[in-house]
């Protein structure tokens, strides 16, 4: 969103300064453009109900995806810039995305590395903080339940090496 006031716009990103001035804020979105990859379809309310049963079911049975899950996995490979991802990372008591996930604590000289299913559940993710998949180090897309089944990692190096 962006400030548009007068002949331009302005040096806000606060809505309540524009509410001050009485300027309008307009939402500026890119040009969609269809995916014929994506098919869209009416769920009717019986489907809905299929689903939600489906992901209810799969929420409560989380915690026993999670403790049959290694205790203990080991990341290595990764070289010099990106060694720090490198140990042993332990099963966390939580799930996180509704599947096991494990983590190191950071020490003073290397930060936490965590290791968790993505939101969408279509890859593993290997980052820094717990999230939805987004914000990564590295992944792979895999339906798989075990995260060390021989997989190469994708590294997102943010267009830098």
């Amino acid at each position: 969103a962006r400030l548009r006031a007068g002949g331009g716009a302005g040096e806000t990103d606060d809505p309540a300064e524009a509410a001050s001035t009485g300027a309008k804020w307009h939402v500026a979105t890119p040009a969609l453009v269809e995916d014929m990859a994506i098919k869209l379809k009416a769920v009717t309310e019986e489907g809905f109900a299929k689903i939600e049963a489906a992901w209810r079911r799969s929420l409560l049975s989380a915690g026993s995806r999670a403790s049959c899950a290694h205790r203990a996995v080991e990341v290595s490979g990764f070289p010099e810039g990106l060694d720090v991802l490198n140990g042993r990372l332990e099963r966390r008591a939580e799930v996180w995305n509704m599947q096991p996930a494990w983590q190191r604590f950071a020490s003073k000289d290397r930060p936490a590395v965590f290791l968790y299913r993505d939101a969408s559940d279509s890859k593993w993710v290997l980052g820094f903080a717990l999230g939805d998949g987004h914000e990564r180090v590295a992944h792979v897309y895999t339906g798989l339940e075990d995260p060390a089944c021989g997989f190469v990692w994708d590294v997102d190096c943010c267009g830098a090496w």
